[in-house]
């Protein structure tokens, strides 16, 4: 990575749930079409096509694929990176999103696709089970939320907040 390059997001998902790239494709093309750009086709191995300064490539060969979008910002490029390999049959598949920006391209967060994504399957981290949305937890489920927390195998952070300081 150039040293004017930062990374703003990435996430490692696991995905046992063959074939991937369908689910991964949808929401993918749902997220663009969200921001007026075209949906990936689903027989092509590489697409190509830019609109309003945004550029998007999608390629899939085999049992792998990635997608790349980047925008042009007031004084720099966010670039979303998405890779993937799938097997079928095989030992879980996995999805690496990234998200970096050139120059002074802003904060980065999630993409919009990865939430609609995590709700296709049970999908993890590599150990712990990665929910969609914030999930409030009662006094009656607070040792639910200990082993969550507990959970050695964890690769991601958990935020917990509380409403009430007591």
């Amino acid at each position: 990575m150039s040293p004017n390059v930062s990374r703003l997001y990435q996430a490692v998902l696991r995905d046992k749930t063959a074939p991937i790239s369908p689910r991964l494709r949808r929401t993918f093309g749902e997220w663009l079409a969200a921001r007026g750009l075209p949906a990936p086709e689903t027989g092509r191995a590489v697409q190509e096509f830019e609109r309003d300064g945004v550029r998007v490539r999608v390629e899939r060969s085999g049992e792998c694929g990635r997608y790349l979008v980047e925008e042009k910002r007031a004084e720099g490029l966010l670039r979303t990176r998405v890779a993937y390999a799938e097997r079928t049959g095989g030992p879980a598949g996995w999805v690496v999103v990234t998200v970096e920006g050139d120059g002074e391209s802003g904060t980065g967060h999630a993409p919009g696709f990865v939430q609609a994504y995590l709700r296709t399957a049970r999908i993890t981290d590599g150990g712990a089970h990665l929910p969609d949305t914030a999930e409030e937890v009662d006094e009656d489920a607070v040792h639910r939320l200990v082993s969550v927390l507990s959970e050695r195998r964890r690769r991601v952070p958990v935020a917990v907040v509380s409403v009430d300081p007591q």
